[in-house]
């Protein structure tokens, strides 16, 4: 008889950074994703559901979810793609996973273990897979940012993404008003890419902005044509 320890720990750093680690973890337990029908040339982006991901996710988030004016989604790390292959699960080893706050400095760190997959349709080399995004905080509500990623959990040939952000945001234009602007821009060798930008999945840039009496949610996405 032969089995693996595995399980998760979290351990507080400090009173703002943690520190999570997944060891052979089972994610069997995880809620099923629902059926749907997908008429378009795009893939489905089913939510993640795995608590190790789940936890202090929005420390990888990036140009403010932003969409492009040929309405693409702008996300250069998805976190549905470590650990799921075709539907199918490819164990993850090890995973650990440092969020949190450093003086002005939003940072989010991830590294990943999977193990090689041989079975049915599903085959792919053991992989190391990263994420790295800090945001320097500006003023009371803006921060400039950048990530960056390293490995392709669907692929064997190289991949790396960068790109850099600043949200410019204040709720006190004009006295009570909102008035919002984001920037990004994001590149990827394109091989075979971790990067996901919904239509679309090269090197994008974008400007996006929130008008005055208006909800700093509402914005629109400008990307210039090529």
């Amino acid at each position: 008889m032969t089995g693996k320890v595995g399980g998760e720990i979290f351990y507080n750093l400090t009173s703002n950074l943690k520190l999570s680690t997944t060891i052979n973890t089972d994610f069997a337990e995880t809620e099923v994703d629902g059926r749907q029908i997908n008429l378009t040339r795009f893939s489905v982006f089913f939510p993640e559901k795995r608590a190790f991901f789940l936890e202090n996710a929005g420390a990888f988030n990036f140009g403010g979810g932003q969409s492009t004016a040929r309405g693409a989604e702008v996300i250069p790390f998805f976190s549905r793609r470590i650990g799921l292959l075709d539907g199918q699960e490819v164990p993850i080893e090890i995973g650990s996973k440092l969020t949190g706050k450093v003086g002005r400095y939003d940072i989010g760190l991830l590294g990943v273990r999977t193990r090689e997959v041989n079975y049915g349709t599903v085959k792919t080399d053991a992989k190391n897979l990263f994420v790295g995004r800090v945001k320097r905080n500006l003023f009371a509500q803006s921060y400039l940012g950048a990530i960056y990623t390293e490995g392709n959990p669907a692929s064997p040939n190289a991949s790396r993404t960068i790109g850099g952000d600043l949200h410019l945001m204040t709720s006190n234009f004009l006295g009570q008003q909102n008035l919002g602007l984001d920037v990004f821009g994001i590149k990827s060798n394109n091989q075979g890419s971790v990067l996901v930008i919904r239509g679309r999945a090269d090197g994008t840039e974008g400007i996006s902005r929130a008008p005055p009496r208006e909800s700093a949610s509402t914005r629109n996405a400008v990307l210039p044509e090529k």
